[in-house]
């Protein structure tokens, strides 16, 4: 049942929108069909529950909305019974109608604009925007009716295998008793259902994402500050299309889309010959030599060895790297080549990290990784890791890498030197990106959570074995032509100590925000330094400016300098360093702010290394920008 075709024709008249039905009898009728009784113990005068009629309200609001008058709530009603009624196919032709519907009959659309206030209009759209993932997430996603919330319940009753005690045993009993789906039952759904069933699926939520997006700029534009949001339907959808792709993956990639078959072209017509006319004989010729054939050209790659696109190609390494470690579970090779690959596209941009690079994993691979964990199954952890890292959240989700070490290392000393060839890898990574650490994935968490940042600090770009090299100075010499007499070394910087804090930026934060740093330090002074990290980096998280996150990243810095941690400090500081002259910090902000986290890169080189020269300049530039500041170094 489509969209009727003249929901976006104008009503006959002096307004193109009709009338408003807001107090007129259909409104009550298309809301008494949508109606439905909530399923609950009615005790001993049971009565039949009222089952919606999405048909009959699709019926009426459709002929209200053609023939009487544009309300964006019947509109809304209508888009979210479609939905239910028709599943994912109706996304992206129902965003499309709410996005033209709004474009085309603005200025006299229902509910009307009262003195200029847009709210009582965004109304419908924000009930849409918070109601819709409700019918989404009841939708099917397997060939047997199975839903996302049937997995979402699934992961929640679980494997039998992993049911270890006798209280998980009588749980997950329990949830079972209650007809509740199991994990083993969710996964031979999915095993069974064809692909083509899926890849219809991925393709009608990515259509709908994709109306959504168009629908959600113009409301940005028309509404202002009452703009409604969808960020629930979108997620919803992105969880779900996410899981879909996943899943198609597993099944051996997306169907090859197969060349169109070009026919060939007609035979010439052949060559009536003339009569011979007689002549002399010619002088035998010797008979030319045979001309070799033009090779055939050459099939193409799109079902063979070769792949057909990057993602493609992405896919096969992913299979390529499953299939190894299968063969050999000592290889180094099968999990250097996935994070390589991933850890290679975080690179592309040199110094400069794509925040939208940032990927954010999966709700339920994040969940099955902490369950695996905490159930000491090392050969699932791994397995969920090596998962996700087949995704694009295998990026920067730096909680991966803490969570494949630690269940290799469980694995035993035979898994030593695989662990050893992940954690290098990661250190590698965050000595060219060191800006990493403290930016966030795209759902807004901290690429690496406190577990994972002290992780970091003690065991990977702390290594307790020694030998590892200084990192490179931050700043660069500029060629000269002639050697100059190198200059007087800066006197020695002070000790930053955890009685001492940045100075101010004056930031405009929430109370809960503004006392972190307070909290943090606290914490510190109590020698509860893993505390006081990760209070910053959930504040660092809920930051929404770029102000605001260089604030708290130089506040992580100064954390980690007072707890004699210079080699984790190093490369955050050379980062906010390169970003006061990016960014030509020294126009907008206090000198005394942009002194301070070059102080502290100071006392870094002070303490880990670095030449003279390059200490003068900082230096240098501590003077000029800070005077009181630099006086310190005197003392």
């Amino acid at each position: 049942m489509p969209l009727r075709d003249d929901l976006l024709t104008p009503i006959p008249g002096s307004n193109p929108s009709g009338v408003s039905l807001r107090y007129d009898p259909i409104t009550d009728k298309v809301k008494e069909a949508r109606r439905e009784d909530i399923e609950a113990p009615q005790g001993e005068w049971k009565t039949a529950l009222k089952v919606a009629d999405h048909v009959q309200a699709i019926k009426l609001a459709s002929e209200a909305l053609a023939k009487r008058g544009k309300d964006l709530q019947l509109a809304v009603w209508l888009v979210d019974s479609h939905i239910r009624k028709e599943g994912f196919a109706m996304l992206g032709p129902s965003f499309q109608f709410l996005r033209d519907l709004l474009d085309q009959f603005w200025d006299t659309i229902y509910p009307e604009i009262e003195d200029g206030d847009t709210e009582t209009r965004s109304a419908p759209l924000e009930w849409l925007g918070g109601k819709l993932e409700e019918p989404v997430r009841a939708l099917p996603i397997t060939s047997s009716k199975l839903t996302w919330i049937s997995y979402k319940e699934s992961r929640t009753v679980g494997y039998e295998k992993d049911a270890v005690g006798d209280e998980k045993k009588k749980t997950r009993q329990k949830l079972v008793a209650d007809g509740k789906v199991t994990a083993e039952d969710f996964d031979a759904a999915v095993e069974a259902t064809p692909k083509a069933f899926l890849e219809n699926i991925q393709a009608q939520i990515d259509a709908g994402l994709e109306a959504l997006s168009g629908l959600i700029e113009l409301c940005d534009d028309k509404f202002g500050e009452y703009s409604p949001s969808f960020i629930k339907s979108r997620t919803a959808l992105e969880e779900i299309v996410q899981f879909v792709k996943t899943t198609i993956a597993k099944k051996g990639g997306p169907t090859p889309v197969a060349a169109p078959v070009v026919a060939a072209p007609p035979p010439p017509p052949p060559v009536v010959e003339a009569a011979p006319v007689a002549a002399p004989a010619p002088a035998p010729v010797a008979a030319p030599a045979p001309v070799a054939a033009a090779p055939a050209p050459a099939p193409s790659s799109g079902g063979g060895i070769d792949p057909a696109d990057i993602e493609d190609a992405g896919r096969r390494l992913a299979a390529v790297a499953r299939f190894l470690r299968k063969k050999d579970v000592y290889a180094i090779g099968p999990y250097l080549m996935l994070r390589g690959h991933r850890f290679g596209e975080l690179r592309y941009n040199g110094p400069d990290i794509d925040a939208k690079m940032l990927a954010a994993p999966p709700p339920e691979i994040r969940a099955e990784l902490k369950e695996r964990f905490l159930a000491s199954n090392w050969d699932g952890v791994l397995e969920t890791t090596e998962k996700a890292m087949e995704l694009p959240c295998g990026r920067g989700w730096l909680d991966i890498q803490r969570y494949t070490v630690r269940a290799l290392e469980k694995k035993g000393a035979w898994f030593k030197f695989v662990a050893d060839a992940v954690r290098t890898e990661t250190r590698g990574l965050l000595t060219d990106l060191p800006k990493l650490l403290s930016m966030t994935l795209l759902d807004d968490t901290p690429t690496a959570n406190p577990d994972t940042m002290k992780w970091i600090t003690e065991e990977v770009l702390l290594p307790s074995e020694g030998g590892e090299g200084q990192p490179a100075p931050a700043v660069q010499e500029a060629p000269q032509a002639a050697a100059p007499p190198p200059p007087p070394p800066p006197p020695p910087p002070p000790q930053v100590a955890f009685d001492t804090e940045p100075p101010s930026m004056e930031e405009e934060t929430s109370d809960e925000d503004k006392d972190a740093f307070d909290q943090a330090l606290s914490a510190a002074r109590a020698g509860r330094l893993d505390e006081a990290i990760q209070t910053v980096t959930e504040a660092l998280a809920r930051e929404r400016t770029g102000r605001g996150r260089y604030k708290r990243r130089m506040q992580l810095a100064h954390l980690f300098v007072a707890a004699q941690k210079q080699k984790i400090a190093f490369p955050m500081l050379r980062e906010l360093a390169a970003e006061i002259d990016r960014r030509q910090l020294e126009n907008w902000e206090a000198g005394e702010v942009l002194a301070h986290p070059l102080a502290l890169l100071l006392q870094c080189m002070a303490t880990i290394g670095g030449e003279e020269a390059q200490k003068a300049e900082l230096y240098d530039r501590i003077c000029r920008l800070d005077p009181v500041q630099a006086l310190k170094y005197q003392e």
